[in-house]
C-alpha cells in the first residue's frame, strides 16, 4: 500500500511539475508565449489567377479562361491534327490561333508592361490568414496547400499570404512585399519574419531579398525556404521568347506517362505509347508537326503571339539570364514597320529586373552568412511541355529546370545517368556525396548538387510535378513545416527522414513524400510522441497538457499520438500517462 501509495506521489510530482516548467519546452515556448515567427507565404501562378474586380462579392475569372476541354479543345485539336496531316498550314493557323489569342486576352498589357485590362489577383495582403480561414474557398484560393500547412502549424494569426499580379514587374512586387514585412513586425510585435516562396513566387522573394532585405543585413527575416523556385527563369520560356519551338516524340511520351496519378491509368498509358512509338506513329506526327512548326512560326509568332507576351514583365522574369539579349532581339527584332520597338520603360524594367536575377545565387549565400536560415527545395525527373528544343530533355518539375530552381545543381538530360558516375566524382569535393546515387533506377547519378550554391541546404525531390503539394500529404507537411519554422540552420544531414534526395509517389491520394520506402510514413504515428521526435519525453506530456488547457491547438498527427484512448479528446490525464511513460513508470496498454 506504501508503495502505491509513493508512485502516486511521484506521479502528482511529476504533473506539477510540468505544469511549472511547459513554458520553458520547445513548442511550449513559442506557442504559449506567442513567439512564433510569423510567416509570409509567396506562392506561384497557380495561387494567383487574375480576376476582373477582384474585390467583388462574386469575382469573373478572366485568367486561366474556364474552359470546356471536352467539347472546344476536342474541336480544336481535331482540326489542328487534320489540318497538319493535309499539309494545309496556313488554313489550321488561321482555324485555331485566333480562339488561342481570345483564351490569351486576359493577360495582355500596355507597351509600357502596365496591366491592359482591369484585372487582379484575389488578394488579401496585409491581413493574417484568421480574417478569412472562415471562407474556406477564399483560403483554398489565396493561401494554397503550402499557405495552409504553415497556417495550421503556426496559427492562422501568424500567417500571411502576399498576392500579386504575376504579369507585372518583380521589381514593383518586390516594393510592396518589403512594406508588408515591415506591416507584419509591426501589427505582430515581432523583430523578424520568415518567407516561404514557390514557383513564380520565388521570383517576387528573391528579388525582395536582393534589393531590400540585403539593405539592413538580412536583419528582417528568419527563416528563407524557396521551393521550386523560378527566380533564375526556366528554359521552356527561354526558348518561347526566342523561337526554339520543336516537337520532341520522345518528350511527348514522358510527359504523357507523367500525367495519370492511378497505377491502372499509367499503365494503359504507357503501353498506348509503347505501341505508337514502336509503330512509328508517334514519330510519324512529330515529323509533321515538325514540318508545320517551320512553315508557320513567323506567322504565328508574328500574327499572334509576339504581341501579347513581349509586353508581359512577369513572363520576361522567367527568360534566364544567359538567354535575355537573345530573347530581346527575337522579341523586338525592329524590322520595318511590321515590328513594334520595345518601350523604354519597359526595357529599363527588364535590364534592371534581370541584373536582380543574376544576383540571386549570391543573394541566398550572402543571406545565410548574415544568419538568415536558408533551405531550398528543387524537382527533377519531370518532363517539361516538349514542345521547345531544349526543353525536351531538361529535368525538372514540369516547368522550371532542377539546374534553375536549385541554384545551380548539375542536372543530366531527362533519362541519362550523370557523366560523373563513370569515374566515380561529384564536381566539387567537400568532404560529403551530394549525388543522388541510389535514390531510384530510372536516374540515378542525374544530379550532382554539389554545384548548387548552398549544397548543404539544397534538398531535391525526384519525381514531384509542379503544384503537386497537398495539404492532406504528412511527409510534405512535416518536411516544410521543418524547414519553415527551424530554430537553427537545416542541413541535408539532420534528419534520416530528409536527405539531399527524396522521392514523391504520385500514386497515392495524397502524393507521399519519402525517403528510400514508403514503410517510412508509419514514423508519424507513435503513441505518446507529441513532438514527433521519435521519443517519449516529458516535453511530449507538456505539450498534451498544454492543448488539453487550451493554451494551444495541436496539429495532425501531434493531436492523434497524443490522443491515447482514441476519443478525440485530450484531457490531463493522458498528459500525465504520457509523463510516466517517460518516466519509465509505466507502459501505454
Amino acid at each position: 500500500m506504501k508503495k502505491k501509495w509513493a508512485k502516486s506521489a511521484f506521479s502528482l510530482f511529476l504533473c506539477l511539475l510540468t505544469v511549472a516548467l511547459f513554458p520553458l519546452g520547445v513548442f511550449g515556448e513559442t506557442l504559449a508565449a506567442g513567439r512564433v515567427t510569423p510567416t509570409i507565404v509567396v506562392l506561384g501562378y497557380e495561387n494567383n489567377a487574375l480576376y476582373a474586380d477582384p474585390s467583388a462579392p462574386n469575382p469573373k475569372k478572366e485568367f486561366p479562361p474556364d474552359l470546356d476541354f471536352n467539347t472546344k479543345f476536342a474541336q480544336y485539336l481535331s482540326t489542328y491534327v487534320a489540318g497538319i496531316s493535309q499539309g494545309e498550314y496556313p488554313q489550321t493557323t488561321l482555324a485555331i490561333f485566333p480562339e488561342v489569342v481570345g483564351w490569351l486576352n486576359g493577360i495582355r498589357c500596355n507597351h509600357n508592361g502596365t496591366s491592359l485590362l482591369d484585372v487582379g489577383p484575389l488578394s488579401r495582403n496585409g491581413e493574417p490568414v484568421s480574417n478569412y480561414e472562415l471562407n474556406t474557398d477564399l483560403v483554398d484560393a489565396i493561401a494554397g496547400d503550402l499557405g495552409k500547412m504553415v497556417a495550421e502549424e503556426i496559427g492562422a494569426k501568424n500567417t500571411y499570404i502576399f498576392s500579386y499580379d504575376w504579369r507585372l514587374d518583380p521589381l514593383v512586387h518586390a516594393k510592396e512585399l518589403n512594406e508588408l514585412v515591415a506591416q507584419v513586425k509591426q501589427d505582430t510585435g515581432a523583430s523578424k519574419v520568415s518567407i516561404l516562396s514557390e514557383g513564380m513566387g520565388g521570383i517576387v522573394a528573391s528579388t525582395y531579398m536582393t534589393k531590400y532585405a540585403s539593405a539592413n543585413g538580412y536583419a528582417d527575416i528568419k527563416n528563407y525556404v524557396t521551393v521550386n523556385s523560378a527566380a533564375m527563369g526556366s528554359t521552356l520560356f527561354g526558348d518561347l521568347y526566342t523561337g526554339e519551338i520543336d516537337l520532341d516524340p520522345n518528350g511527348i511520351v514522358r510527359y504523357t506517362n507523367d500525367l495519370p496519378k492511378n497505377i491502372p491509368v499509367a499503365a494503359i498509358m504507357w503501353l498506348l505509347n509503347h505501341i505508337l512509338r514502336d509503330e512509328g506513329t508517334q514519330y510519324e506526327f512529330a515529323m509533321k508537326v515538325d514540318a508545320y512548326i517551320i512553315a508557320e512560326k513567323n506567322n504565328i509568332y508574328n500574327t499572334y503571339i509576339r504581341d501579347i507576351i513581349n509586353k508581359i514583365p512577369g513572363l520576361w522574369a522567367m527568360v534566364p539570364y544567359d538567354t535575355y539579349d537573345q530573347a530581346l532581339t527575337f522579341m523586338y527584332p525592329e524590322q520595318g514597320n511590321n515590328y513594334d520597338t520595345i518601350n523604354d520603360s519597359l526595357l529599363l524594367a527588364l535590364n534592371e529586373y534581370h541584373s536582380v536575377q543574376k544576383k540571386a545565387p549570391d543573394t541566398l549565400y550572402d543571406a545565410q552568412r548574415a544568419g538568415v536560415q536558408v533551405a531550398v527545395v528543387s524537382s527533377y525527373g519531370m518532363q517539361p511541355l516538349p514542345v521547345t528544343n531544349y526543353a525536351t530533355v531538361e529535368s525538372g518539375d514540369g516547368v522550371v529546370d532542377a539546374r534553375y530552381s536549385s541554384f545551380g545543381a548539375t542536372t543530366a538530360f531527362l533519362n541519362n545517368e550523370w557523366v560523373g558516375r563513370g569515374n566515380g566524382k561529384q564536381i566539387y569535393q567537400d568532404g560529403h556525396d551530394h549525388r543522388n546515387k541510389a535514390q531510384n533506377i530510372a536516374f540515378g547519378y542525374s544530379v550532382d548538387a554539389s554545384t548548387c550554391v548552398l549544397p548543404e541546404n539544397t534538398w531535391m525531390i525526384y519525381g514531384m510535378k509542379r503544384g503537386a503539394w497537398d495539404y492532406a500529404s504528412d511527409g510534405q507537411y512535416y518536411f516544410i513545416i521543418w524547414l519553415i519554422t527551424a530554430d537553427k540552420q537545416r542541413t541535408v544531414w539532420d534528419s534520416y527522414y530528409y536527405p539531399q534526395f527524396l522521392n514523391y509517389y504520385r500514386f497515392s491520394v495524397p502524393g507521399t513524400l519519402y525517403n528510400k520506402t514508403r514503410a517510412e510514413e508509419g514514423r508519424f504515428t507513435k503513441k505518446g510522441d507529441v513532438d514527433m521526435d521519435g521519443a517519449i519525453t516529458a516535453a511530449d506530456s507538456r505539450l498534451a497538457l498544454m492543448h488539453s488547457a487550451k493554451l494551444i491547438t495541436l496539429t495532425r498527427k501531434r493531436f492523434a499520438n497524443a490522443d491515447l484512448n482514441g476519443d478525440n479528446v485530450i484531457t490531463a490525464a493522458e498528459a500525465r500517462t504520457i509523463l510516466r511513460v517517460a518516466a519509465k513508470l509505466e507502459k501505454f496498454s
